[in-house]
């Protein structure tokens, strides 16, 4: 009897001992050394319980550390407002509205009828002081401000020159000599007299010089840039004629050894001409 109650001890004082060792286990579980401690203390439970004849203690099993994985609900979260969802369509810029108006005025002054096409246009409308105070009849209806302004010009004789956001509106031989300019264009292979001739359809003036070589042209900056593409093909360099020449001295003598007489076969002919 005795020496059960010492083996019974013994049992409860080696469980004591394994849960200390647990909490250890617990505390390391990646330790090896650690893990086969229990398992010897566990062998050595086992082999008394079974010399004893007692029940089997409950068999410790090692706790073991788990990972949880991610809850369904986490895993598939529904797509959140502010990502796109599907495809997006561009939304179409608006075109833009060609804007038309009516006129309708008798004996207006000019000013105040293009005032009035400028503010529906959107830009401002300057008119030479040569134009204040002269009458214009219009009559039109669904027109565009650009053919408004197109019919102004075209029954009064009119033009325009666009400076930023205004309008100054003149004459159209105002306009021209507003716009108008002038360069010099120095010639090196061709007569100037030729070329002025050419350009006299392209622009408004053109001036030769023939001791300089050069042309004074006078027209617009489309005219000029037109006519300096003119030039620039025609004042090419001309190709040039190379002639070479060899004078060879001939010894008679030897020339009859060789039996060849050119006393006889060589004369020389002068004819008299009178120059133009």
């Amino acid at each position: 009897m005795k020496k059960i109650s010492i083996y019974c001890w013994l049992v409860s004082l080696i469980f004591i001992l394994s849960t200390l060792y647990a909490k250890t286990l617990e505390s390391f579980p990646n330790t090896d050394e650690f893990k086969e401690e229990i398992l010897g203390k566990k062998k050595v439970e086992e082999r008394l319980e079974e010399e004893l004849g007692l029940a089997p203690a409950k068999k410790f099993v090692p706790p073991t550390k788990t990972v949880s994985s991610q809850s369904s609900s986490q895993a598939k979260m529904p797509p959140s407002a502010s990502e796109p969802q599907g495809e997006v369509k561009k939304e179409e810029e608006p075109k833009e509205v060609i804007k038309r108006i009516d006129l309708d005025f008798t004996q207006a002054n000019i000013e105040d009828v293009l005032r009035v096409i400028g503010e529906g246009g959107g830009f401002n409308i300057v008119v030479d002081p040569s134009l204040k105070g002269k009458k214009i009849d219009l009559h039109v209806k669904n027109v565009t401000i650009d053919e408004a302004l197109e019919l102004i010009f075209n029954a009064y004789g009119l033009g325009s020159a666009k400076i930023g956001n205004s309008l100054f509106i003149a004459t159209k031989e105002k306009i021209i000599q507003r716009a108008l300019t002038n360069k010099v264009i120095k010639l090196e292979n061709v007569r100037a007299e030729s070329v002025a001739d050419l350009l006299k359809n392209i622009v408004e003036s053109v001036t030769s010089n023939k001791e300089m070589k050069s042309l004074v042209i006078i027209g617009t900056a489309s005219q000029i840039e037109e006519a300096e593409k003119i030039i620039a093909k025609l004042d090419m360099p001309q190709p040039q004629v190379l002639l070479a020449t060899q004078v060879l001295e001939i010894d008679a003598d030897a020339l009859r050894e060789l039996g060849i007489d050119w006393s006889d076969a060589i004369t020389l002919a002068f004819q008299e001409t009178k120059r133009p």
